[in-house]
């Protein structure tokens, strides 16, 4: 499958941060985002790293977002809400070019 082929090769997770287990939310966002329900988008910023965005999977709403905004703040790295682009971010990691494509 290649969806897993790649998220093996940066850290074996589809946030590209490897889960050595220490913290939980990381293992429960991970899921969200195998289920569909959530998925990260890269955002280029000019002259510095990218981020990671947070936004509804294909399988969820918007509401999950909102949902599940305390979790966020708990990963690690954690994530900040971005008042200007209205999105949850954190810096994304090195090599990480997006998730790839939720399978049909």
């Amino acid at each position: 499958d290649a969806e897993e082929e790649a998220a093996a090769e940066v850290g074996g997770t589809l946030s590209g941060y490897p889960d050595d287990g220490t913290t939980p939310e990381n293992a429960t966002f991970e899921a969200l985002l195998k289920a569909g329900t959530l998925r990260l988008k890269l955002v280029e910023r000019p002259g510095r790293a990218p981020d990671q965005a947070i936004e509804p999977g294909p399988k969820g709403r918007k509401s999950d977002v909102f949902d599940h905004k305390e979790l966020f703040k708990q990963c690690t790295p954690r994530f900040g809400f971005n008042g200007e682009a209205k999105e949850w971010r954190r810096t994304a990691p090195e090599g990480w070019t997006g998730q790839p494509p939720a399978a049909a």
